[in-house]
């Protein structure tokens, strides 16, 4: 068995957006249904504190360059696993078509041509 796959069923999983400052996050937990999304700080510690009190299996996806080196220690420390995709082979998803504003909405009326 790979050690990727150790997570299981009822687990936690986090897909991270990165970035120098701060990072966002969109948490899942398997075992209830329920969905997260939060910003988090890196330097007043924000991040450091939300990825300590993470308790059972947790499994965290980043497409990261630059210096994670604190954060993949942080995670792997009490054995989290930290999955790190290359931006450069991944596949682009399409671009999903955005519907229109509603009528009612300050987009819509800014759109309009005025009389």
């Amino acid at each position: 068995m790979e050690e990727r796959s150790r997570v299981r069923r009822g687990g936690t999983i986090i897909g991270c957006d990165f970035h120098t400052r701060y990072q966002t996050i969109a948490m899942l937990d398997e075992a209830t249904g329920e969905s997260t999304e939060l910003r988090l700080d890196h330097q007043n510690g924000e991040a450091e504190a939300f990825y300590r009190s993470l308790q059972g299996p947790v499994r965290v996806g980043i497409e990261a360059t630059g210096p994670i080196r604190w954060f993949e220690c942080l995670l792997t420390e009490p054995g989290h696993e930290l999955w790190i995709g290359d931006a450069a082979k991944s596949p682009a998803l399409p671009k999903k078509p955005r519907p229109p504003p509603p009528a009612n909405s300050k987009a819509s009326r800014r759109s309009k041509p005025k009389p």
